[in-house]
């Protein structure tokens, strides 16, 4: 099975700078970011999952 590789709108390359060139794809469970121009490629590490969003809607604090 092929990787698919979308890419990252307004991303830019931290190698060679350039915009728009920048795809994500998924390799045996593990994330991967990958540049069209310059052949950069990166394992993408995501650290745990952020804590929700606070916000005041919905908080009882202004009932």
């Amino acid at each position: 099975m092929s990787e698919v590789k979308r890419f990252i709108a307004g991303a830019v390359c931290p190698q060679c700078g350039v915009a728009d060139k920048l795809r994500m794809f998924e390799r045996a469970g593990d994330y991967y970011r990958d540049c069209v121009n310059c052949g950069f490629e990166e394992k993408m590490a995501f650290d745990e999952r952020p804590p929700p969003a606070t916000d005041r809607i919905g908080s009882d604090r202004d009932r």
